[in-house]
Order: C-alpha cells, then structure tokens, then sequence
C-alpha cells in the first residue's frame, strides 16, 4: 500500500484584468506528482483582452500562455501521454509538459 498523505500548494496569482475571469480548468496530474499541470481557460467579459489558456507547472514560478482570440476552450482530455484541448470552434491544440515549463501549441491535422 502506498500513501502519499495529502499535498498542499499555491498556485502563483493571475494577474488579470477587472474584466477577466476564469472559464475552465483542469488538473492533469494529482498534486503529489512530478509532472502536474493546472490549465487555465480565462475570458474577458468585455472582449478588452483576448481570451487565453495559461499552463502552471506545479512548482514552478511561472505561467505559460496561449492567447486564442475570441474562441474558448470547451474540452481537454489526455491520450497517449498527451492532452488535446478543442476550442469553441472545434480546432484542437496539444499541451505538452517539457521540463519544468509547458509548451502549447495548435494540433496540426492530416485533411483526408
């Protein structure tokens, strides 16, 4: 039997506009492991600033983000190791953790 007993952390404050809030999240690892991310969807209410999926490595010191214009992410599910996230209008973008930063970047398909 394993026990990891219970993790506790903080997460580095968003600093965001007045406007800006939170849309969805995730956590793709529990807390206790190495390579956890907590991802982040923020909107502004009033458009002011594109809306943005922010990356978290848990630990370290800093967010990444993707800026997605006036689309929202509605879905993310991990396959293969890997998380794909699809936005309002169906395009899909890939969350890969390296080290102790994160890199995204937008799914390149095959068209058929």
């Amino acid at each position: 039997m394993c026990s990891l007993g219970p993790a506790r952390v903080w997460a580095l404050q968003l600093k965001l506009n007045d406007d800006t809030f939170f849309n969805s999240g995730m956590l793709t690892a529990p807390l206790a492991l190495q390579n956890s991310h907590l991802l982040v969807c923020v909107v502004s209410s009033q458009h002011s600033v594109p809306a943005s999926l922010l990356d978290w490595s848990v630990g370290s010191d800093s967010w990444s983000e993707m800026q997605l214009g006036n689309s929202l992410i509605q879905q993310i599910v991990e396959f293969n190791d890997q998380f794909i996230a699809m936005d309002s209008y169906y395009r899909l973008y890939t969350v890969l953790g390296r080290g102790g930063g994160s890199c995204m970047a937008r799914f390149r398909g095959r068209r058929t």
